[in-house]
């Protein structure tokens, strides 16, 4: 990542402070083009996250190859947000990042056990993947972490206010390399990069309804897509708003540009998820 200035750990991560916030977005909001776009699964809703560790940016092809020994996505360069991984792919590369740097394994992951949880019939892999909360290894943030961290204690559509430009982030296809390089715009108030567009990024949740009486900072119990967050280069307006809830199958190696960044959890918060 060269020419960033990390303000973090030594492996590039930026300590979150928690909090309360409102999670979701108001029906005053505007979603899409017209009502018709407008998502029913973002009732808005207060949130408790706790202290972690985010990436300052989405894990990029040099850190991606070097690890996995091949490069899967359809927009080359050392310094892109590596994309067209499945979420399989980017637990097995948070397992195997955390060995490297002598950290405990976030998740078990179980090739032969199929996963009751996962209700897609079409899911050929269906491993049974679950997160030991007591491990201080890399893993996917939850989306109520990704967003907490998006918005950066904004309530606005956006982390830069009510409207965002393609001068500030890489939406709606206005650069024709598509993908760019990590970094290559101002990060939010709090020193993250590419939280909006450039590639949708992988929650750890399965998508399920919002709830307003009950704080689930892992999501669902079961379910049939993982979360996505973020929008991408591709993507309109509407859809790389803080808020903006998207989901794709965990097998799925799509053409949107989804790739991930890590997470970590704060050692003395890690029992509120157990």
């Amino acid at each position: 990542m060269e020419g960033i200035v990390l303000m973090g750990e030594a492996d590039g991560l930026i300590k979150i402070q928690g909090g309360v916030f409102m999670m979701g977005s108001p029906d005053t909001e505007k979603k899409g083009w017209d009502a018709s776009e407008a998502d029913p699964d973002e009732t808005l809703h207060q949130v408790k996250v706790w202290d972690f560790f985010l990436g300052a940016c989405p894990v990029t092809h040099r850190e991606y190859e070097e690890l996995i020994g091949y490069n899967p996505s359809r927009f080359k360069g050392a310094e892109n947000p590596v994309e067209q991984v499945t979420w399989y792919e980017a637990v097995e590369y948070c397992n195997l990042r955390s060995r490297r740097d002598g950290l405990h394994p976030a998740y078990h992951i179980n090739k032969e056990e199929i996963d009751r949880n996962n209700l897609d019939c079409h899911d050929l892999h269906r491993w049974t993947v679950s997160w030991d909360k007591s491990a201080d290894g890399y893993r996917l943030p939850t989306e109520a972490e990704w967003e907490y961290a998006c918005r950066a204690g904004t309530t606005t559509s956006f982390s830069t206010g009510d409207t965002i430009t393609t001068d500030q982030a890489n939406f709606n296809r206005k650069h024709k390399s598509g993908v760019l390089p990590v970094g290559s715009f101002n990060p939010n108030g709090w020193g993250l990069y590419d939280m909006h567009g450039n590639v949708f990024e992988w929650c750890w949740d399965w998508l399920g309804p919002y709830t307003t009486d009950t704080d689930t900072p892992d999501g669902p119990a079961s379910g049939t897509q993982r979360v996505l967050r973020g929008g991408s280069w591709n993507w309109w307006l509407y859809g790389v708003r803080s808020g903006s809830r998207f989901a794709g199958r965990p097998y799925g190696r799509y053409y949107l540009s989804i790739g991930f960044r890590l997470a970590r959890s704060s050692f003395n918060e890690v029992h509120v998820y157990g």
